[in-house]
């Protein structure tokens, strides 16, 4: 491992020599290149070059000469930035100020997320993930155009937070909604409502997980923190945007008061709900959060979680899946995370899913599991019988906001990948 800063250079020429026939990336006269050719010239190249450089061993370096601007910067950030190793990053001298305010907004979120969801549950319960979200998003506004509050679990019930209630029952750390409005210019529209799932262990409860499948279960409440982080760069970037915020914390554990198939929920909007799997609470708690926000009759909501296994089959940890009953929505969703340098793909949804998750002994099922049935849409499926008919609404299952296996664009662990797809998104939507 490297210990003497390395500086970069941005070039267009190819290389010939030891490194291999047009590498990414060399090392010449203890200077790093990024050759910039036409095999490398997008911004995910830059971000393959920038893993390529740490997993070579330089954790010390200094981005130097023409070319850097605030994309590649930040495409380069995103992938020598590994979640564990503490590197060490020069950036270039920009002549244009707003580049490098603009460069500060965002990895300071970019750090933020990353380190949340990296965060063991041991020391993350749900009431500190809402302490955490409180602190962070106080740093970047002003009191007087945010307002934040936490219902804690005591009060889940005299507010109707049925899902949220039922999930956390069985763990010592308790469930919490955390809630914040962001009305900048004291309007009485809101926008935007963006609603997390916040899990912050999923052990899968009585339809327990295997080992495996519980080791990354720290990061379940990814949703949440991505929606955390939208709204934070919505307000460090000073974005025009009346946001109200819901995210719904619980720990899915195993005890004597836990939840348990078979068990039915009762929601304040009338749906009725049987536990057929323990293991799909995500939409439980998601249920909560959305009648929640559409008291507020938004132009739009938006629900973000690592909702299914089903979402990163289709898609793999590279893509955020993206449904919704308006196909101009999610398909505007992807063509948004190609504008901020991320990956997003339209998954279907038509009303023929929504009788899929129809119930025996009340009007839904939160899972289902005949052959074919399609994990992700039905999920969303759920999920709409909690969002108003003519309500816009995007689901984004969030597969690709962390990194089991590390591969050329990302270190393992999380990727701060999809708060950047959210905000171009209101601004595509809303702006």
């Amino acid at each position: 491992m490297s210990t003497k800063q390395l500086k970069i250079y941005l070039t267009e020429e190819c290389y010939d020599g030891i490194w291999g026939e047009d590498p990414l990336v060399s090392i010449q006269d203890d200077c790093g290149y990024i050759h910039m050719t036409p095999e490398h010239c997008d911004l995910f190249s830059v971000t393959a070059a920038g893993r390529r450089f740490d997993s070579l061993g330089f954790k010390d370096v200094k981005l130097d000469g023409a070319g850097w601007n605030f994309d590649n910067t930040y495409a380069f950030l995103v992938g020598y930035n590994s979640a564990f190793d503490k590197n060490r990053i020069g950036l270039a001298e920009f002549d244009d100020p707003e580049v490098i305010r603009k460069l500060d907004d965002y990895v300071s979120v970019f750090d933020w997320l990353k380190v949340v969801i990296n965060t063991p549950a041991s020391e993350l319960c749900p009431e500190q993930f809402a302490v955490e979200c409180e602190d962070f998003l106080a740093n970047c506004a002003d009191d007087e155009s945010l307002s934040m509050k936490t219902v804690h679990y005591n009060e889940l019930l005299d507010h109707e937070y049925v899902g949220t209630e039922a999930v956390g029952r069985g763990s010592d750390n308790k469930s919490c909604v955390f809630i914040a409005e962001y009305n900048p210019n004291n309007t009485e529209t809101v926008d935007v409502a963006l609603v997390g799932k916040g899990i912050t262990f999923d052990s899968g409860g009585y339809s327990l997980k295997s080992a495996d499948g519980m080791l990354l279960m720290k990061s379940d409440m990814g949703g949440a923190a991505t929606a955390v982080a939208a709204l934070g760069i919505i307000m460090l970037r000073g974005l025009p945007y009346h946001v109200k915020l819901i995210i719904c914390c619980a720990e899915n554990m195993v005890g004597g008061s836990s939840y348990k198939p078979g068990d039915q929920l009762f929601y304040p909007n009338g749906v009725s709900v049987e536990v057929m799997n323990t293991d799909a609470e995500g939409r439980l708690v998601l249920a909560d959060g959305l009648i929640e926000a559409q008291k507020s009759s938004p132009k739009l909501i938006i629900d973000i979680a690592t909702l299914t296994g089903a979402a990163k089959v289709a898609l793999g940890r590279d893509y955020n899946a993206a449904l919704s009953f308006d196909e101009k929505l999610s398909f505007l969703f992807k063509q948004s995370a190609e504008e901020e340098n991320e990956r997003a793909w339209p998954l279907p949804l038509d009303r023929f899913h929504r009788s899929l998750v129809k119930g025996v002994n009340t009007d839904i099922v939160n899972s289902v599991s005949a052959e074919g049935t399609a994990g992700a849409s039905t999920a969303a499926a759920f999920l709409s019988y909690f969002v108003k008919k003519d309500q816009p609404w995007l689901h984004i299952d969030l597969g690709a906001s962390f990194q089991k296996n590390p591969n050329e664009y990302y270190s393992s662990g999380a990727k701060g990948h999809g708060f950047r797809s959210v905000v171009k998104f209101i601004e595509n939507v809303i702006g």
